[in-house]
């Protein structure tokens, strides 16, 4: 569905077997596994389930509600040429993200997708989710806008997309302790989870009913939409089946929600979490804040950081991880237990934490063959996590510039040392927070300083015709170039020069399309002090005084700094 599981589950942390927990000294130590009965216990196999009443009950939810919507029919043998697909009861333990403390049993009927034969093709299984910059651009102008924010989650949601079609007859085999006989088998109605095809024929047939309502897709991956309902403006976020809804009006809020759920069952309710985000939404006080409080201090419990000293930095300046640093033989349990680290810190870095972005750069390096160095790198970032474990992103009405964008660019020019490749990043602030990060090596080496800035400001330049188009389809419209800070006086200079010089003539040509920008109003370059540009923390690892002074600019904390134009020589 596009985000991962939390941390760990009670009883269960991810990575490990059940029964195997952290001991005080941060080592493993081994424990019974949880007795039927316990909150933790979470059964193996159709009997165990049968014995406990919660998870009975949880299995005879979900049974009950591929009956109700009519997921198969019952058939006694096969068609000839025809293999049967095994079906899996998957369950767990949801908490956390519902409440502290709540424990909910969750089973789900899921075919075994591996077997499906012959596998579908990839346009028939892709699904698109909004990315990290619509969705806090979303937040944000709803924040600016003074919109009402609601949720919706659809039940089963796949079961209730269209039926299958005859060349997508899928047969499979009921689950342990619901086969009547040998013969007995389901042809499948509905995209049952599990399916390849199960995602997209839900995704298709959610669009499908938009459209039909009036609803216009923002994005060409249909999953930002907008429509004018009842006198008010309506926007939505389809993440599978989880949506997002703003109105500057409660009512047709609340009329299209209604209308919604009479097509597709679910349930609605106020938005204080969305994919894993938690939204902390003031609408008087004109103030949004998005963090992952919830999923940062689970992250430090599993691994065991949740009592550790924290640092103010994630990464201590003139720090450099090699590739040398790497063992000769690979080191499969602190790979396994690296990258399940280092990607839970992705997607806190790429949703609501930007400040940890390069360092992260530089641990994605290292994900195949990580060494007691790269180690020690990760485990500094849970340290720095552990100090502001409730830090997000903070969206203010009210402030001058409301809806305008304003992106800042840089790049460390030769900065790895291991390819002399450069290292760049560039964000994107709307309504005082930041929308859009980026923190990449590039793809060749620059032969100057000018050089490695305007490829970055160019990348920067292609993100801005897709912020712009959103905005644009929110009905906020730019007022004229937006501002692109750069701290190179020489790179602001080429885009706006009418040439080409020989000392410049090598660039690709494909990052002149800044100039090709410049030229048709969408940006614009200004001049921005080096001590104050805030896309600096994306390209090294910076002082404790830089970085503080960088992550508030961020975060929405402090007011971005000004861009002036340059004079030409």
């Amino acid at each position: 569905r596009g985000t991962p599981p939390p941390p760990s589950i009670k009883g269960e942390p991810h990575g490990k077997s059940q029964g195997e927990t952290k001991g005080k000294s941060g080592g493993k130590a081994k424990s019974a596994r949880p007795l039927p009965g316990t909150p933790e216990f979470v059964p193996r196999n159709w009997k165990e389930a049968r014995d406990n009443p919660d998870w009975a009950a949880a299995d005879a939810r979900e049974l009950e509600g591929l009956r109700a919507r009519g997921a198969y029919t019952d058939v006694q043998g096969l068609p000839p040429g025809v293999r049967a697909i095994p079906m899996i009861m998957r369950r767990e333990i949801k908490e956390g993200f519902i409440a502290p403390g709540k424990f909910r049993h969750k089973s789900r009927l899921v075919v075994d997708g591996s077997r499906q034969f012959p596998k579908p093709e990839g346009k028939d299984t892709f699904s698109a989710t909004p990315p990290a910059p619509g969705v806090k651009m979303f937040l944000s102008c709803a924040c600016q806008d003074n919109h009402f924010l609601r949720k919706c989650d659809v039940s089963q949601a796949f079961l209730q997309s269209d039926d299958l079609d005859d060349s997508e007859v899928v047969y499979v085999i009921p689950p342990q302790g619901h086969r009547r006989n040998d013969q007995h088998y389901w042809r499948l109605i509905k995209a049952v989870y599990g399916l390849g095809i199960a995602t997209a024929k839900w995704h298709k047939t959610v669009c499908d009913f938009l459209r039909s309502e009036g609803w216009a897709a923002a994005d060409s991956n249909n999953t930002i939409w907008t429509t004018r309902r009842d006198g008010a403006t309506l926007r939505m976020l389809v993440h599978v089946d989880d949506l997002l809804i703003s109105g500057d009006k409660d009512a047709a809020v609340q009329a299209w929600l209604r209308t919604f759920l009479g097509r597709f069952e679910g349930n609605e309710e106020p938005a204080h979490h969305y994919i894993g985000l938690q939204i902390d939404y003031d609408r008087h006080a004109g103030r949004l804040k998005v963090h992952q409080t919830e999923f940062t201090e689970e992250l430090l419990r599993s691994q065991g950081y949740d009592d550790c000293n924290p640092v103010g930095v994630p990464m201590e300046p003139n720090t450099y991880l090699y590739e040398s640093d790497r063992p000769n033989i690979p080191d499969v349990a602190l790979r396994t237990k690296y990258m399940h680290v280092v990607g839970s810190l992705l997607w806190l870095g790429q949703w609501t934490r930007p400040e940890i972005r390069f360092a992260l750069s530089q641990l994605t390096k290292h994900m195949c063959n990580p060494g007691i160095i790269h180690w020690e790198a990760a485990k500094r970032v849970l340290r720095y996590l552990r100090g502001k474990p409730s830090d997000g992103i903070t969206y203010t009405r009210g402030l001058p510039g409301g809806n305008q964008l304003q992106v800042y660019a840089d790049s460390d020019w030769a900065s790895d040392r291991d390819s002399r490749r450069s290292t760049g990043g560039h964000c994107a602030i709307l309504n005082g927070g930041s929308v859009s990060e980026s923190c990449k090596k590039h793809m060749g080496v620059a032969h100057s300083s000018a050089e490695a800035e305007f490829i970055e400001a160019c990348k920067a330049a292609l993100q801005v015709v897709w912020l712009r188009r959103i905005l644009a389809a929110f009905g906020h419209h730019q007022k004229g170039p937006t501002p692109l800070g750069e701290d190179n006086r020489a790179c602001i200079l080429m885009s706006e020069a009418s040439g080409q010089k020989d000392r410049v003539k090598h660039i690709d040509l494909r990052v002149w399309s800044l100039k090709e920008k410049v030229a048709e109003g969408v940006v614009r370059l200004h001049a921005v002090a080096t001590n104050y540009m805030p896309a600096d923390i994306f390209t090294k690892a910076l002082p404790q005084p830089a970085f503080e002074r960088h992550r508030a600019v961020l975060q929405g904390l402090a007011r971005p700094p000004p861009m002036l134009p340059v004079v030409p020589l």
